[in-house]
């Protein structure tokens, strides 16, 4: 028989339990960084994870994840992401595991360690809306479509189907106030949150320079970029890379997994695909691994 001290301990015990899980439950973390794969056979996807964690929870897979860097072996994804206070955590979820949405933020989060919600903003610096080498120029839309509530991408919203019957999507290039550029990729069928981004205004904010990303409508902007082997499935997204290392609108680079930022597939011949926006017009070309890339 139990005395009344000891269930009282018991009692205590359980609400302190209780409270701590709340607590952890209620702690957002910025998704910081994300990678997918199996081994040093991995694949950035920290641009999908930041969207796939605005909607429900979702399964960790070859399809929600864009790509099979390590064909037949069993992958997981790693998160690494941000507290309010500036520490870091990581955390790893196993291939056909479930990650709980709502733990993670995609946007805000800002530069170094610190947290500041003014820093959730992003204006719209350029928008394209396609899939391989055919995109639409969709800035002046999406900026419309920023200054009112969340919309969804699709070929009605996005005003016309660049290449009909293809899986496509809206890349977003957003510039916060303190000058840093990121690019946000919704698939279609996927809903934008309009509150993330300004469609008007921007002219003051910071980000100037010769880099990539200080694109003025005319000059060379890279619209998508993949490392991918020659043969077989994978590869790595270098679109954010590749637009860094603009310089006074020229590229000009040695195509290597170094300047790539890995070896996406091991043992294996690459090539890096590159759809490019000069002038008004859109190009691409295709360089193979040990070649250099120089545009326009």
């Amino acid at each position: 028989m139990h005395s009344k001290p000891s269930l009282l301990c018991t009692f205590v015990v359980a609400v302190c339990c209780t409270l701590c899980a709340a607590h952890a439950v209620a702690q957002t973390y910025y998704v910081q960084s994300a990678d997918y794969g199996w081994g040093n056979q991995r694949v950035d996807v920290t641009n999908t994870v930041r969207r796939l964690v605005n909607g429900p929870d979702f399964r960790v897979n070859n399809n929600n994840l864009g790509a099979d860097p390590a064909i037949g072996r069993d992958k997981n994804l790693r998160i690494v992401g941000r507290m309010q206070n500036g520490r870091t955590m990581t955390f790893t979820y196993n291939e056909g595991a479930i990650v709980p949405a709502q733990m993670f933020s995609g946007y805000g989060g800002g530069g170094g360690g610190s947290w500041n919600p003014s820093e959730q903003t992003w204006w719209v610096q350029s928008a394209s809306y396609g899939s391989g080498s055919q995109w639409n120029d969709v800035t002046a839309t999406v900026r419309n479509l920023a200054n009112g509530p969340n919309f969804r991408v699709n070929n009605q919203t996005m005003g016309g189907d660049p290449v009909v019957g293809a899986d496509k999507t809206l890349r977003i290039t957003g510039r916060n106030q303190s000058g840093n550029i990121q690019t946000f990729n919704y698939r279609e069928g996927s809903t934008v949150n309009a509150q993330m981004f300004a469609g008007g205004g921007g002219a003051g904010w910071g980000g100037g320079g010769s880099g990539g990303g200080n694109w003025n409508g005319s000059g060379l902007r890279i619209l998508n970029a993949n490392y991918v082997p020659v043969q077989g499935s994978g590869g790595r997204d270098v679109t954010d890379r590749l637009q860094g290392m603009i310089r006074n609108n020229r590229l000009n680079v040695d195509v290597n997994n170094k300047n790539m930022g890995g070896d996406p597939a091991l043992g294996t011949s690459k090539k890096l695909m590159v759809v490019y926006q000069f002038q008004g017009r859109t190009n691409n070309v295709t360089v193979p691994e040990g070649g250099r890339l120089s545009i326009p």
